[in-house]
């Protein structure tokens, strides 16, 4: 969860009284509807950086692709090595089916949204921890790169 789902969470039960299952499913909502969103605006800002700009879905399969691809091969330390990384990345990208797509995360928005619908506090809470987990790999993955992009541009900037 993040931070502040949890600060909701605390501080709508701490003091010990009960709470509308409407407020804490408004929260977790709020929360999962938000990082969705914020992943599709992050993939429209990475794919619009680019001298052809690239889809939101081609942003996510490259994106994924080099994350494969990192963690199957080992960085190159010369010039022949970076050559055969070169090589294997060619030779796998056809074949390279991203497992989250556009149509994913929306599905996840969706599922998110459903959450308010929800009349058990404890199934609302696991449905946002599900929910949560399968989220936060891409979300990583898409702020990293996005992090990335900005530190290049102030690096462009500010030499």
């Amino acid at each position: 969860m993040t931070p502040d789902v949890l600060k909701k969470i605390y501080q709508r039960f701490s003091d010990g009284r009960a709470y509308p299952i409407a407020q804490l499913n408004d929260a977790l909502t709020h929360d999962l509807v938000g990082r969705t969103e914020t992943i599709f605006e992050l993939l429209g800002n990475l794919g619009n950086s680019e001298q052809k700009p690239k889809t939101p879905d081609e942003v996510l399969k490259e994106m994924q692709f080099n994350e494969m691809i990192s963690r199957k091969f080992s960085s190159p330390s010369s010039d022949a090595g970076f050559d055969s990384f070169v090589r294997k990345r060619e030779e796998h990208w056809p074949d390279f089916t991203p497992t989250v797509t556009t149509k994913r995360i929306r599905s996840w928005k969706q599922r998110a949204d459903a959450l308010d619908k929800i009349t058990h506090p404890g199934l609302a809470l696991q449905k946002y921890t599900d929910l949560d987990q399968e989220i936060r790999p891409i979300e990583t993955i898409v702020q990293e790169a996005h992090f990335q992009f900005e530190m290049d541009i102030d690096a462009q900037i500010h030499p």
